[in-house]
Formats: structure tokens, C-alpha cells, sequence
């Protein structure tokens, strides 16, 4: 299968022996191909996967708990809500600027550029107003204010798949150049 030459030349008393390593370089070049095409694959799939897990840990609505103020007298506790975060992570955000998902051959990258989306990774403590009597919240009801907005707990979305796809990605490759090695 593999040429081994030999040259013995008698006459001019010189022996040796040549190898020729062109097809086994061949037959490298054909593996290589192979594992880098299902390396590829694994990337672009894990990438999806990771951005379907950021969509369903991302919280459906945005919110905030605000004490409603009327008058200065303190009425029901409301909820405002919004919903960017999420959509950022699906095929067609509601804003394209929002979502980051770029994958490259061996690299890929998924996130938000949603500005408060640190907000519901990192949590927020709760606070009132710094230089005003109340805080201003437009809604789709007209206007809030109110005097202290509770916090919301850290959510810490990325972290966890992060964390969850240490644990899976590096499995993945080892599958995908095994199964190139074997083609």
C-alpha cells in the first residue's frame, strides 16, 4: 500500500533505502479534513444549544416591583414589565443590535447587549430616588411613580450555562474528533 523504495546501485557501491511519506501525509491531510468538519459541526451546534439554554433561563418578562404612590399615600405594590432580555436570544430579536451570535469556524461567540441585562444577571438592591421625591416609571397604563423599587435577585444566567457547558463541550469534542479519526 505504501511505497517503500529501495535503490541499490551495485555499480557505484552506494546503498540505501528511501521513503516516500507522500501518501501517509495524504491519508493525514484526509483525517484531519474530517475531524475539522465535525469539530466545526460541534461548534455551531453547542453554540445553538447554548443560546436555546440563555433563552429559557432568561425570565419571560423584565420586571420590576415598585410601591405605587398616589398623592404621596402608598396604594398596591404594581409590577412593570418588558421583555428585550429574552428576545435576544431567538433567531430574530425584536431589536438586531441586541443580540450577539457569531460563529466562526472553531469559535463562537453568544450574548446580549441588552443594557440592563447585567441587572438581571448580577441583581440589584432595592432603592428609592437619589435627587427626587419619586422615581418615574412609564408603563403601558400611563405613568409610575414610586417611592422605593425593590431589588431583584441575582439571576446569574450566564454563569450557570457557563457552567453547564464546561462540563459538556469539551465531551462533545472528544466524540467529534473520534468519530473523524474513525471515517
Amino acid at each position: 500500500m505504501f511505497d517503500l523504495g529501495r535503490s541499490f546501485d551495485v555499480a557505484k557501491r552506494n546503498f540505501g533505502v528511501s521513503m516516500n511519506g507522500a501518501e501517509f501525509r495524504k491519508a493525514i491531510a484526509k483525517k484531519r479534513q474530517s475531524v475539522e468538519e465535525n469539530v466545526e459541526e460541534v461548534v455551531s451546534r453547542t453554540a445553538k444549544d447554548v443560546r436555546t439554554t440563555l433563552f429559557s433561563n432568561t425570565p419571560i418578562a423584565d420586571s420590576f416591583s415598585a410601591i405605587k404612590t398616589i398623592g404621596g399615600r402608598v396604594s398596591d405594590a404594581i409590577t412593570v414589565i418588558g421583555g428585550r432580555a429574552r428576545a435576544a436570544f431567538t433567531n430574530s430579536p425584536k431589536r438586531p443590535s441586541d443580540a450577539i451570535f457569531k460563529v466562526k469556524k472553531f469559535e463562537a461567540s453568544i450574548g446580549s447587549r441588552v443594557p440592563h441585562m447585567k441587572f438581571l444577571e448580577d441583581g440589584t438592591r432595592a432603592h428609592g430616588p437619589k435627587r427626587a421625591n419619586f422615581l418615574r416609571f412609564p408603563t403601558k397604563d400611563g405613568i409610575v411613580f414610586a417611592k422605593w423599587v425593590r431589588g431583584i435577585r441575582p439571576m446569574k444566567i450566564f454563569k450557570r450555562t457557563q457552567m453547564l457547558y464546561e462540563r459538556i463541550f469539551p465531551k462533545r469534542i472528544r466524540e467529534a474528533v473520534k468519530k473523524g479519526l474513525e471515517k
